[in-house]
């Protein structure tokens, strides 16, 4: 099994799936608006928009539910992540490789499956979006417009401010946290060091509370 589909073994695999459902939602929301632009200046068909909707709004809430009933729900969310890929693989093609919109989805894809899972996830995740925008486009007959309309422009800023601002807000709480259990670490060592040998005048009397100390401190730093 590779490494980024093994399960943790404490409560973090779910709060994993938690984030990524968040983030899914916000960046599927905010991203269908720029596509939607660009389908609007390419004169696509309406029958397109019912899709694009479920793409923005719906697969996020079927991910989430995917992955909340998965006896592997981190296993399920790393397939979600490629499905997402996949979509985004599709909407680039449908687009007709409409040059900012397809840049930002195909960069948000592969920075967030390389944070995700690292490298072993980003190649197949970005395998994928080559391989359903290759058929795609030929089923599209390789419709080529790499033009974007200065209106697509703006309907593409609300993903490139927000979802771009929300990832760097996570990193930042992420490294407060670590920084946190990393002083809590250094209490929990510092409380523990003792003398090769315990005092002769006191015995072993100081060895519970000093054990005692350590559990709380453990218990706080996997909390």
């Amino acid at each position: 099994m590779p490494p980024y589909l093994q399960q943790p073994a404490d409560s973090g695999g779910s709060r994993f799936v938690r984030y990524t459902c968040v983030m899914r939602l916000l960046g599927t929301a905010t991203s269908t608006m720029g596509v939607g632009a660009s389908l609007h200046a390419h004169g696509a068909s309406h029958w397109w928009w019912p899709l694009l909707v479920f793409t923005g709004l719906g697969w996020p809430w079927l991910a989430w539910r995917i992955s909340r009933h998965s006896i592997a729900p981190v296993t399920a969310e790393f397939r979600n992540l490629v499905i997402d890929a996949g979509v985004a693989g599709f909407w680039i093609a449908i687009m007709r490789f409409d040059l900012l919109p397809s840049v930002l989805l195909a960069s948000v894809m592969a920075m967030d499956r390389t944070v995700a899972g690292g490298w072993p996830l980003a190649r197949r995740s970005m395998g994928v979006m080559a391989a359903v925008c290759l058929v795609v486009a030929a089923l599209n007959g390789f419709a080529f417009e790499p033009h974007t309309e200065f209106t697509t422009m703006l309907w593409c800023m609300p993903f490139l401010v927000l979802y771009l601002l929300a990832i760097g807000v996570s990193a930042r709480t992420f490294s407060d946290k670590i920084r946190a259990q990393k002083r809590v670490l250094e209490k929990v060592v510092r409380s523990t060091r003792r003398p090769a040998w315990p005092p002769a005048s006191s015995g072993w009397r100081w060895w519970p509370g000093r054990c005692a100390v350590s559990s709380a401190m453990a218990r706080r730093l996997r909390c």
